[in-house]
């Protein structure tokens, strides 16, 4: 029994990597349709992801971390807009201009322009 429990488990690591494998790929394309969405319609200048999509460590309830530059207009209704593109994930957006030095520091670091 211990032999076909094993392999059981085996088989669902394999089908719990895959299933984060392609819930990773979403992300990276909502992120990008984010970006998108912020340069197209709020003129932002520049949009960088950062956190554990950019890191690579990636997991099941991660959300999707953007740092803009050059933003100009109503912050929550940008928020709530780019909330809802995003979805399934969370999403999180600051600005740069807000930004503490320790975020900007990590931005700099680990930061993967969109």
């Amino acid at each position: 029994m211990t032999q076909e429990f094993a392999r059981l488990k085996r088989l669902l690591d394999i089908k719990r990597e895959e299933e984060l494998d392609k819930r990773r790929a979403l992300a990276w394309q909502k992120a990008r349709e984010v970006a998108s969405f912020l340069r197209d319609v709020y003129g932002v200048q520049q949009v960088i992801l950062y956190g554990s999509l950019a890191r690579g460590d990636f997991q099941k309830m991660s959300d999707i971390d953007l740092y803009i530059r050059g933003f100009e207009g109503p912050y929550w209704q940008m928020l709530a807009r780019a909330g809802r593109l995003a979805a399934p994930f969370d999403v999180s957006i600051v600005c740069a201009e807000e930004a503490l030095p320790s975020l900007q520091e990590e931005v700099a670091r680990e930061g993967v322009e969109l």
